[in-house]
């Protein structure tokens, strides 16, 4: 369930769109119509076309730090699993680096596509699995990746996912984090801000709806949890992560930034746009 589609970062730009329209889009509540990113009828509906909505972290990772972290804690005679594999973009990693990969998704569709495209590799063993049912009971690991897949704005239920990990890794297992943040979602709209002002755009104003409305704000800045189109997806502070992985009894060995370039967030970002980029959360840590 590895995710960062255009359909979740923070801003779309469409030249036609004046800045407080786009913004208020962006945070507008509309939670009797949002589907649960995290619930199976989900993604199996995006299946089909995962290449095109999702972001593809692996791939687009500047620095490819998310494959250092793993390489860092990678053996051949270790197991590992894939919480959330989604379509398997990261098991021909895994699977050249452990001695066997768990791939383990609740989507039986996404499960389909991993397993056509890893045929070739004989260590993976694909799982179908909730992690946030209590009673999901899943085979020990010795490590663990889990590449956004924390994005359900209920937070039992990410609560109830990450504990699901934390009793599948042995003692002493380690676990690479990805999450999105909630700064460089905020720094995005800063950046659009600055965009639309250097093109010289003139904007109709303030949306009143955004200023008279707190609640439609409220999501965004008090729960981390952004709007758009049909999904609505938690994004994390740096110390939100950090207390949340203290909280679910595993150690905090590093936290880093993955980078991702502009196109990530708008599409045909102007040429000055440059460092500081998007980017996502990463942390490396330990079951004691």
């Amino acid at each position: 369930m590895q995710t960062h589609s255009v359909t979740i970062t923070l801003v779309h730009i469409l030249s036609n769109v004046t800045l407080d329209n786009r913004i208020a889009t962006m945070l507008s509540s509309r939670d009797s119509l949002i589907q649960d990113i995290m619930e199976e009828q989900y993604w199996d509906g995006v299946a089909s076309t995962y290449n095109d909505q999702i972001f593809d972290t692996l791939a687009n990772d500047r620095h490819r730090i998310i494959s250092s972290f793993i390489e860092r804690i990678a053996t051949r005679h270790k197991s590992v699993a894939d919480f959330g594999c989604g379509v398997g973009k990261y098991l021909p990693l895994l699977s050249s680096k452990f001695k066997s990969v768990q791939a383990i998704d609740h989507s039986e569709k996404l499960l389909g596509i991993a397993r056509r495209r890893t045929a070739s590799l004989s260590n993976i063993t694909f799982v179908k699995a909730d992690l946030s049912d209590p009673r999901v009971a899943l085979s020990p690991v010795d490590a663990a990746i889990s590449i956004n897949v924390l994005l359900s704005p209920d937070v039992d239920k990410r609560g109830l996912v990450l504990k699901a990990i934390h009793r599948s890794l042995a003692s002493g297992g380690n676990l690479v984090l990805v999450v999105p943040s909630l700064e460089s979602s905020l720094y995005s709209i800063s950046m659009l801000a600055e965009w639309d002002r250097r093109s010289r755009i003139r904007h109709t104003g303030v949306s009143a709806e955004a200023v008279s409305k707190p609640r439609l704000l409220r999501k965004a800045i008090f729960d981390g949890v952004i709007h758009l189109e049909d999904q609505q997806t938690k994004h994390f502070l740096r110390e939100e992560l950090e207390l949340l992985i203290k909280s679910s009894g595993l150690e905090i060995e590093q936290v880093d930034k993955v980078e991702y370039s502009w196109q990530y967030e708008f599409q045909r970002p102007p040429r000055w746009m440059q460092s500081p980029y998007p980017w996502d959360w990463i942390a490396a840590c330990r079951k004691g």
